[in-house]
C-alpha cells in the first residue's frame, strides 16, 4: 500500500544483514532500504506534487488508456501519469517470497523514528478527487463551456430578434395608419392626373386642328409673294403641296367644323395657284430649252449630230436644274403609278389636269423642236417610193419604231413613269393619246406611220399592201422564241399591234372589199366564159369558172399577211362569191 521510499525509515538494526547461511538459499539484502542509508528520509516528498495546479490547456487532453491498478501506490503512478508526470519506475527486480513470520519484523518502526515522520494526508483528500474529476471531465468542461457561451449567444439573437420584430411590427401598424389616411389623398390624385391627361389629349387635339387653320396664312403668303415662281426650284415646294394636301383632307373629313367648308376652298385653290406655278415654271424652262436646241438642229444638216441634239443635249439641259423636274414626277406619280395606271387619290382631279397640260406642253415642244427630222423622214420615204414602195415602206417603219423608242426612253427618264397599253380612260396612256395628235411617232401615237404608209399603199396593187403588211407581222408581231426579248424588241412589238390592229388590217380589209365588189359580185361575166375547160398542169382549179380563180386567188393573198387568228373571215368572201 505504500511505495518503497516509506520502507527506508526502519532502524539501521533492522536493516543490518544477516549471517549468511552455508546453504545455498542464503538471504539477500533487504530490499526495503534506501540506497543511501536512513538519511534519505525525504523520498516521500514527490507526492504532493500532484496537488500544483496542473497547465491549464483548452484543448482537451490526449485519450490513452490507463492501466490497472494494483494497489494504492499504483494508483497514484497512474494519476500523475495522467496529469503528466512521469512515474518513478518501480524495481521490477523480481525477489523472492518473504515468508509471514518476517513481514512484520521488518515493518517495525521505532518510536523515535515515528516522531520524525511527517503526517500522513488523507488518502481521501478531498482536492485531490477534485482534482482528478476535473482531470477526467476537462474535455467535456470544454464542450460545456461552448455550449454555454453558444447559448448565450442563441439567447441575444433571439433578444435581438424579438426586438426587430416589435420595430417592424410598430412600423406596420404606422404604415397602415399612414395608408388609411392617404388612401383618400390617392385617389383625389387619380382624379385629378386622369383629369390631366384628357385636358392634355384634348388640348393636343385642338392643337393640332388648329393647325389645320393656321397654315393658310403661311400657305397664301408663300405662294402669292411676287418670287412665288423660284418656289418650284426648291426642295420645300413638295412639302407645301403635302401640307395643302393634309389640310385638304382634314377639312374634307371634318365637314361640321366651323367655316370647314370656306377653307376647303381657300386650299383648294391655292393648291391650284401652286400647281398652275410648277406647269409654268416646267414651260418656261422647256422653251429656254427648245428655243437653244431648234438653233442647233436647224444649223445642221447631218443626222447623227441632229439626233444627238435632240435627245441627248435635249436630256442633258431639261434635267440640268434643281428640284423643277424632281417636283413634276411627285405630281406625276400622285396621279399614276409606275406603269401609268391611276391611282385613287383625294385631289385627283386637280393633279390630273395639271398633268395632262404638263404633257401637252411637252409634247408640244417636242414636236416642234423634232419638225426638221420628220420632214426629212417624210420626204426620203416618199422618193424611196416611187423606186420601190415596199422598200421604202420597210425603211420608214424601222426609222419611225427606232424614234418612238428612243422617245419613250426620253420620256422614262424625265417623268418617271412607264406608258403602257390601257382602255382605263384616266390612265396615262389615255391622258397622252389625248394630248399628242402631231407627227411625231410615239408609244401612244403610231397614227403618222398608219396615215403616211396608206397614202403610198393607197395607189399600190393588193400583192404589194400584202407583202408589206405580212413583212411588218412576221417581223415584229410574231416572236422568235431562240432569242431574247430586249426592251426595244418589246416596244416594237407593241407597236406593231396597234399599228395593225388600230389602222393597217382596217385599210387592207377596206381594199380586199373593194377588190371582191370590183372582180367577183359586181364584176359582169361573158356566158362563153362560163364553160369548164379542160385541166392544165395538173391545177384542179386550172378550169374553174374566173370568179372562182379570182376568190382564189384573193384568199391566198389574204392569208399571206395575217395571222391564222384572222382566218376567220375567209368564209366571208366565199360568202360573198356564193351569193351573188
Amino acid at each position: 500500500m505504500f511505495e518503497d521510499s516509506w520502507y527506508s525509515f526502519v532502524p539501521d538494526y533492522q536493516q543490518q544483514p544477516r549471517q549468511a547461511q552455508s546453504t545455498g538459499h542464503q538471504r539477500k539484502k533487504s530490499l526495503l532500504q534506501p540506497p543511501n542509508g536512513v538519511d534519505n528520509v525525504d523520498g516521500a516528498g514527490s507526492l504532493p506534487v500532484l496537488f500544483e495546479d496542473q497547465e491549464d490547456t483548452n484543448s482537451p487532453p490526449e485519450p490513452t488508456l490507463s492501466r490497472r491498478a494494483k494497489s494504492y501506490s499504483d494508483f497514484y503512478d497512474i494519476v500523475r501519469a495522467q496529469l503528466g508526470g512521469k512515474p518513478q519506475q518501480k524495481n521490477k527486480k523480481k525477489c523472492k517470497r518473504i515468508k509471514p513470520d518476517r513481514t512484520w519484523d521488518a515493518l517495525a518502526v521505532p518510536e523515535s523514528m515515528t516522531a520524525k515522520l511527517p503526517d500522513e494526508q488523507d488518502a481521501h483528500d478531498d482536492e485531490l478527487d477534485k482534482g482528478l474529476l476535473e482531470a477526467s471531465q476537462q474535455e467535456f468542461l470544454l464542450y460545456h463551456d461552448q455550449l454555454g457561451m453558444t447559448e448565450r449567444h442563441l439567447g441575444t439573437l433571439i433578444e435581438d430578434a424579438n426586438s426587430a420584430l416589435k420595430v417592424l411590427e410598430s412600423l406596420s401598424q404606422s404604415f397602415r395608419a399612414v395608408d388609411d389616411q392617404t388612401s383618400s389623398f390617392k385617389a383625389q390624385c387619380d382624379d385629378l392626373l386622369t383629369e390631366q391627361k384628357r385636358l392634355q389629349k384634348l388640348a393636343d387635339d385642338v392643337g393640332t386642328d388648329l393647325h389645320y387653320y393656321a397654315y393658310l396664312d403661311n400657305a397664301s403668303r408663300r405662294l402669292n409673294a411676287p418670287g412665288a415662281g423660284r418656289l418650284v426650284e426648291d426642295d420645300a415646294f413638295a412639302e407645301v403641296l403635302s401640307s395643302l394636301d393634309s389640310c385638304i383632307a382634314f377639312m374634307t373629313k371634318n365637314t361640321t367644323y366651323r367655316d370647314a367648308e370656306s377653307y376647303l376652298a381657300r386650299y383648294q385653290a391655292l393648291l391650284t395657284k401652286a400647281l398652275h406655278l410648277l406647269e409654268v415654271g416646267f414651260t418656261n424652262r422647256l422653251n429656254r430649252v427648245s428655243a437653244e436646241i431648234s438653233k442647233q438642229i436647224l444649223a445642221t444638216q447631218s443626222e447623227s449630230a441632229r439626233h444627238a441634239l435632240a435627245y441627248g443635249r435635249f436630256d442633258e439641259m431639261l434635267l440640268e436644274s434643281y428640284s423643277l423636274i424632281p417636283n413634276i414626277q411627285t405630281i406625276i406619280r400622285s396621279v399614276y403609278d409606275q406603269n401609268g395606271h391611276p391611282l385613287s387619290a383625294l385631289n385627283w382631279d386637280i393633279y390630273a389636269n395639271t398633268v395632262n397640260n404638263i404633257l401637252h406642253a411637252y409634247w408640244a415642244v417636242r414636236e416642234r423642236d423634232l419638225k426638221p427630222l420628220i420632214q426629212s423622214d417624210l420626204d426620203a420615204f416618199r422618193s424611196e417610193a416611187k423606186e420601190s414602195v415596199e422598200t421604202a415602206a420597210r425603211n420608214f417603219v424601222k426609222q419611225c419604231y427606232e424614234r418612238s423608242y428612243n422617245e419613250a426612253s426620253l420620256f422614262r427618264k424625265i417623268f418617271a413613269i412607264e406608258t403602257q397599253y390601257s382602255v382605263d380612260p384616266k390612265s396615262a396612256f389615255a391622258a397622252l393619246k389625248s394630248s399628242h395628235t402631231g407627227t411625231l411617232v410615239t408609244g401612244t401615237n403610231v397614227a403618222p406611220v398608219a396615215t403616211n404608209l396608206q397614202s403610198v399603199l393607197q395607189s399600190s396593187d393588193l400583192r404589194t399592201v400584202c407583202n408589206i403588211i405580212g413583212w411588218i407581222t412576221n417581223e415584229y408581231l410574231l416572236l422568235d422564241f431562240d432569242e431574247d426579248e430586249t426592251p426595244f424588241v418589246t416596244h416594237c412589238r407593241e407597236l406593231t399591234a396597234r399599228l395593225l390592229t388600230e389602222h393597217l388590217w382596217t385599210f387592207t380589209d377596206a381594199l380586199f372589199e373593194a377588190e371582191i365588189s370590183k372582180s367577183i359580185t359586181k364584176a359582169a361575166v361573158a356566158p362563153e366564159a362560163l364553160q369548164i375547160g379542160p385541166v392544165t398542169n395538173g391545177d384542179s382549179s386550172s378550169n374553174a369558172f374566173p370568179p372562182v380563180k379570182r376568190a382564189i386567188e384573193l384568199l391566198v393573198m389574204f392569208d399571206q399577211p395575217m395571222p391564222k387568228e384572222r382566218c376567220v373571215r375567209f368564209p366571208f368572201y366565199f360568202l360573198c362569191f356564193t351569193t351573188d
